[in-house]
């Protein structure tokens, strides 16, 4: 190992030779790469829980319903939806929710569940709330928006919270991602099995050929004498 890793300092590496070693396993490569695609979508498929997302949207309104909203309203709304936010994902209105809705979970993890985004240039929030069960995921997102929308006109002395839309019930899991997870894992697998044939290859210090004994010994070869293997194959050919 140590003499190929001076040949490989003094002669440096030989690309088109390591391109010859890959191809000569692509086989083995891309065997590798679908048996690993494989395990990922199975994985995926039938160990992963799979979680739904719903999403209920709110209006903010920092004044009277009948009063005209100026650009000054909006700059300064935008600058509380982050309070907004922070405000539905609290303890008060997450243990309110799990109360009215007698759910066994806690307060933390309804928390984690909840996401509250806002659309730009607007005074709408987007609450969406991820659990296993898509029917849950929908009851959970509209009581938050509800529970929620108490709260935060309370603590910032708003004029109201209201509801633009309710949520649906998700039709399709929002994770995991199959496709992806497939992909990834079988480029994972080639990646690694590449990975590991050139090193092999680096660390291999044998001499395979009279090329190599020119290029790493520095020597001219005289004469080669035929393998017993290459015999054989010269007599069959016969």
């Amino acid at each position: 190992m140590r003499q190929r890793e001076e040949q490989i300092e003094e002669n440096g590496i030989d690309l088109l030779e390591m391109l010859a070693v890959l191809l000569d396993k692509a086989w083995v490569i891309i065997l590798v790469g679908v048996l690993t695609a494989g395990a990922a979508f199975g994985y995926t498929k039938f160990m992963v829980t799979p979680i739904y997302q719903a999403t209920t949207q709110a209006y903010v309104l920092t004044k009277a319903e009948d009063a005209a909203v100026t650009s000054g309203d909006i700059s300064l709304s935008n600058q509380l939806l982050g309070d907004c936010a922070s405000l539905l994902k609290s303890r008060p209105v997450t243990d309110k929710v799990i109360e009215e809705l007698g759910l066994k979970m806690s307060s933390t993890a309804l928390a984690d569940a909840i996401t509250v985004t806002n659309q730009e240039n607007t005074l709408i929030l987007n609450i969406s709330v991820s659990n296993p069960d898509p029917y849950l995921a929908k009851e959970l997102a509209d009581k938050v928006r509800d529970v929620g929308a108490n709260h935060v006109t309370e603590v910032m002395n708003l004029k109201a919270m209201n509801t633009v839309q309710e949520a649906l019930i998700p039709s399709k899991p929002a994770s995991p991602n199959i496709m992806k997870n497939t992909v990834f894992g079988g480029a994972a697998g080639v990646v690694l099995t590449a990975g590991i044939i050139l090193l092999i290859f680096l660390m291999n210090d044998k001499i395979r050929s009279q090329d190599d004994v020119e290029k790493y010994l520095g020597i001219g070869v005289l004469g080669a004498i035929p393998s017993t293997e290459d015999k054989t194959k010269t007599k069959k050919k016969k």
